[in-house]
């Protein structure tokens, strides 16, 4: 398990919080389908409501990447990274949007492995880079017994996905 910096300097009802929010198995979740890239709820909402819902999430998070727990500063270039958490119906190809959470750089990168890939090829990320944030990760999933979930390539491409957000359905078809 992953210690929290400088947890021990938060009252215990905020250290016990900060334990139970960490979810390593956050960085098991699939990549997004083709058909939903670039269709998400902070493109859907008004950019108020995503600051405020962005807001509240960090200060629930209260600097600590809620997956693996990291100290995050909050100084230019060094934040909490938004990022949404959704239930997966393969039978209707649904996308529901569960829930925000915080994670730092790295679980975020993770995440977004493919993402990630495409700045390696256009070397705006350097091979470095890459490997420590696929090996941190992996390492993660490893040490908490968690295997990464995909979408068969089959799916991956299949056009018909669908964002579930408050009740609408999104896609980019």
């Amino acid at each position: 398990m992953v210690a929290f910096p400088f947890a021990e300097y938060l009252p215990a009802q905020n250290r016990k919080e900060l334990m139970q929010m960490r979810d390593v198995s956050l960085l098991s979740q699939t990549i997004l389908p083709l058909s939903l890239h670039g269709v998400n709820p902070r493109k859907i909402m008004r950019t108020s409501e995503w600051n405020k819902i962005k807001k509240e999430k960090q200060a629930l998070a209260n600097h600590h990447c809620m997956c693996c727990g990291e100290y995050v500063s909050h100084v230019p270039g060094d934040w909490l990274e938004c990022h949404e958490v959704y239930d997966i119906d393969l039978k209707n190809r649904e996308f529901m949007l569960m829930d925000i959470v915080c994670l730092c750089k790295k679980c975020h990168a993770f995440i977004h492995q493919g993402r990630l890939g495409v700045l390696l090829s256009e070397g705006k990320v350097s091979r470095e880079y890459y490997d420590e944030i696929i090996e941190r990760g992996n390492k993660l999933l490893h040490d908490s017994n968690i295997e990464k979930r995909d979408l068969s390539s089959d799916e991956i491409t299949n056009p018909n996905w669908c964002l579930v957000y408050n009740g609408k359905k999104y896609s980019n078809r």
